[in-house]
C-alpha cells in the first residue's frame, strides 16, 4: 500500500519544548462567573493519596467516554471522576506498557488512546484493556523516546522522537521516518522533535 504524505512545514527557529511537570493533578469541578466581578473556582486535588501513582504529572487527555488519561513518571492512569485505574509495564507482560515513563498521551478522532513513553509507543486497546507495543529501534535509540503524537486527516499518526519525525498507518503497521530538510551539522537538533500540529492537509513539526 501507498502512504499518503501532507505538506511538512518545520519550524527550525522555534522549539516547542515542553517539560512542565505538575505537582500532582488539578481539576476545576466548578467555576462562578459574573459580570463586572472576579472569579471564583473550586478544585479537586488529585495527588498520591488518592491514587495517583506519582506526584509528577506529564500529559493529560479526555477521550469520547469521559475518561481522563494522566501520563505519569510512574504508569498511566485513567480516571472516571470517581475511581483512579494505574496501568504500568509488567516485566515479561508484552501487553503490558513499554514503560513507565509517560511521556505524551493521545486521543485520536476514533478515541484510541495512544501513548508515548521513554521507551517505546503503546496502542490502547479499550476491548482487552491490554496495550500493543511499537519500537522504533531500528533507526536508533533515540527514537523509542516519544515526545509528540498527532493524527492528520487521512488517520495517519504523527510520531515525534527526540531521534526522528515518523508517519504510522494504524491499520497496516507500516511506519516511516520522514526526511527533514537540513545539513549534517544540524541534523540532530533539527531531528529533536518537540511538536507537531496538523492543520488541515499540512503537517507542521516544532
Amino acid at each position: 500500500s501507498v502512504l499518503y504524505f501532507p505538506t511538512v512545514h518545520s519550524c527550525l527557529s522555534i522549539q516547542w519544548i515542553f517539560r512542565t511537570f505538575l505537582l500532582g493533578l488539578f481539576t476545576i469541578i466548578e467555576a462562578t462567573y459574573a459580570y463586572g466581578q472576579s472569579s471564583s473556582a473550586i478544585f479537586q486535588h488529585l495527588s498520591t493519596n488518592q491514587g495517583l501513582p506519582n506526584f509528577y504529572t506529564t500529559a493529560t487527555v479526555q477521550d469520547k467516554l469521559g475518561f481522563i488519561w494522566i501520563g505519569t513518571f510512574s504508569g498511566l492512569v485513567r480516571y472516571d471522576g470517581y475511581r483512579l485505574k494505574t496501568f504500568t509495564h509488567e516485566q515479561g507482560n508484552s501487553s503490558s506498557l513499554s514503560s513507565n515513563y509517560i511521556r505524551t498521551v493521545f486521543t485520536t478522532r476514533n478515541s484510541t488512546i495512544w501513548v508515548g513513553t521513554a521507551l517505546g509507543l503503546n496502542r490502547f486497546d479499550s476491548q482487552t484493556g491490554q496495550f500493543e507495543r511499537f519500537y522504533f529501534t531500528k533507526w536508533g535509540d533515540l527514537c523509542n523516546n516519544i515526545r509528540f503524537i498527532a493524527e492528520d486527516t487521512q488517520g495517519f499518526i504523527w510520531v515525534g522522537t527526540s531521534g526522528g519525525l515518523f508517519m504510522l498507518n494504524p491499520q497496516t503497521k507500516q511506519i516511516k521516518l520522514l526526511p527533514l530538510p537540513t545539513d549534517a551539522s544540524l541534523k540532530k537538533s533539527v531531528y529533536s522533535i518537540h511538536h507537531i500540529l496538523s492543520d488541515g492537509n499540512q503537517v507542521w513539526i516544532g
